[in-house]
């Protein structure tokens, strides 16, 4: 599966560090499958602080190869909607 990750920096090497800043779905390492959704975010990230760059990760993960706790939505239903709020 390929995910993008977009950015004001390239991240080689995703690492999920401890926050105390409160993201939508909790501390994690955003990835999305729609590459145009990852341009968008980059832009806001680079506007946000200024940068004026704009990157986009790309990685190509093997979910049969990784031992994640990961939760995929295939479309805003009901059950991805449970999940926000």
């Amino acid at each position: 599966m390929i995910l993008y990750h977009g950015n004001d920096c390239v991240v080689d090497a995703p690492k999920i560090l401890e926050s105390d800043r409160f993201l939508d779905f909790g501390v994690g390492f955003y990835t999305t499958n729609n590459k145009e959704q990852a341009i968008r975010w980059a832009n806001k990230v680079s506007a946000r602080r200024k940068s004026h760059k704009q990157f986009i990760s790309i990685y190509n993960f093997d979910n049969e190869k990784n031992n994640l706790k990961i939760i995929q939505f295939d479309e805003p239903n009901e059950e991805w909607l449970n999940f926000c709020v």
